[in-house]
Parts: C-alpha cells; sequence; structure tokens
C-alpha cells in the first residue's frame, strides 16, 4: 500500500510539472540537506507547488530525496523597504528517502523512509524584465516518519535559486 500511495503522489507531481503553463514554472538547484534540482509552480497568487529531487548526505537520513509540498504565501508580511516585502511562506507535503542498507550477511538492500513535511521558508524575487524573474531562497522542512516502527524526526535545510519563465 505505501508504495502505490508514493507512486501516485510522484505520477501526479510530475504530471503537475509537465503541464504547468510557462509563466508560473521555475527551476533551480539548491544546496544543503538535500542538495539538487528543485521546481515551483504558483497555482495561484497564495498557493505554490513545489518539490525536488537531490541527494541527503550531511546527517541522517542519507541517500536520494524527494519531496513534494505545497506552500502558502504570505506576501506582505515582512516590509523590506518602502512598498516591497519579502515573501514568507509555510506549508506541508510529502518525502522520500531512499538509502543503501547493509544487512548481516554483507548484502545491500535499498531502503526508504516516507515522512510528512512542513516547509517554512521565504524568498527574494529579482525581476529581470517583465516576465521572468529568479528568486534567491531559503528554507527549513521538518520532517517525522510515517511509517515503521520508529517515528524519527529530521530537518531539511537548503539555500538556493530559481528561474522562473
Amino acid at each position: 500500500m505505501k508504495r502505490v500511495l508514493l507512486t501516485a503522489f510522484f505520477v501526479v507531481a510530475l504530471l503537475c510539472a509537465v503541464t504547468v503553463s510557462a509563466d508560473s514554472f521555475g527551476i533551480g538547484v539548491g544546496v544543503g540537506q538535500p542538495s539538487g534540482l528543485n521546481f515551483r509552480y504558483e497555482m495561484t497568487y497564495e498557493m505554490s507547488l513545489q518539490g525536488g529531487a537531490g541527494y541527503a548526505f550531511l546527517w541522517n537520513p542519507k541517500g536520494i530525496y524527494l519531496n513534494l509540498d505545497l506552500v502558502y504565501f504570505f506576501r506582505k508580511l515582512l516590509p523590506i523597504g518602502k512598498g516591497n516585502y519579502l515573501p514568507i511562506y509555510v506549508g506541508g507535503g510529502l518525502c522520500e528517502v531512499l538509502w543503501l542498507s547493509e544487512e548481516e550477511e554483507g548484502k545491500k538492500t535499498l531502503a526508504s523512509l516516507t515522512a510528512i513535511e512542513f516547509p517554512i521558508g521565504l524568498y527574494y524575487p529579482i525581476p529581470l524584465n517583465g516576465k521572468n524573474h529568479v528568486e534567491i531562497y531559503g528554507q527549513v522542512r521538518p520532517s517525522v516518519s510515517l511509517f515503521g516502527e520508529d517515528n524519527r524526526f529530521f530537518v531539511s535545510v537548503d539555500l538556493g535559486v530559481r528561474f522562473h519563465f
């Protein structure tokens, strides 16, 4: 059942990424825990779908990291100048971490961890022209595992840049 839910989750994410309109989609690179590629699709002015794929190597769980989040923006909460604001966002989503685990006989098997995560972040948009912009972002994603005998708590942190076209 777990695999079916995760497969459906990432198929929906892929379909959303493929069917987005050109003026509300951004793709970029993030560095941290995990480091890798990410995207953000603005569904409305206040709501976005963001996700990514990367490799987590700084602390456990280490491995391939996939995530998809629905985030809500507070665009006029933090003023940074006359008439300018730094958008802040909060949300929820799922992540999956995959890694090779060693068993007793020296064999390696694929292990996985599924978790619910709560991203909190901010970004600074830099306009390039009337349509395109670059955003510099930072976020923290506290997460709690959903399945298994022990509920694990871990935190993902990353800084990055996205180009919106």
